[in-house]
């Protein structure tokens, strides 16, 4: 854990502790996931699947490895595990996945929002100064049979 929170300090102004980070794992309703070279952490993902609903918490690589195609792999895949509801078959529990998912991205972060464009979201509204430095956020949202859709169209030859 203190990992993770290490990388989240590292990108973004306000982020989790490592205890913060131990405490939630230990619910049901949160899905992690890391991408690594050896035992070194280069990314994560953290999402909170709850009543069919999805919501993607944060996605974070480290700024040295940014720009290097790590951010889709790892969005595609926490998509795919929590929509199969393997994020719980995993912990013994009954596999739900989701049916809508919803994320807030900054309106000035243009690599983000063209990664979740290309995993299906679409621009649903914005939420005015919802960061600590006023910046404005576009709410995504994406239905489970749109991501299964963009998943058909990417395997076809």
């Amino acid at each position: 854990m203190s990992e993770t929170a290490a990388l989240e300090a590292l990108c973004f102004p306000s982020f989790w502790t490592a205890e913060q980070f131990a405490d939630t794992w230990k619910q049901s309703w949160f899905a992690g996931y890391g991408l690594f070279r050896g035992d070194r952490l280069l990314g994560y993902n953290s999402a909170s699947v709850l009543a069919g609903a999805l919501e993607v918490l944060n996605i974070a690589v480290r700024p040295e490895e940014r720009g290097r195609g790590y951010s889709r792999p790892l969005m595609r895949f926490a998509l795919e595990d929590t929509l199969s509801g393997g994020h719980l078959s995993r912990r013994g529990e009954d596999p739900k996945g989701w049916e809508s998912g919803v994320l807030e991205v900054r309106t000035g972060n243009a690599p983000a929002r063209a990664l979740y464009v290309g995993l299906g979201f679409v621009p649903a509204g914005v939420r005015r100064h919802y960061y600590s430095d006023g910046e404005d956020a576009v709410v995504m949202t994406l239905t489970a049979a749109d991501f299964l859709n963009m998943l058909r169209k990417e395997r076809q030859p």
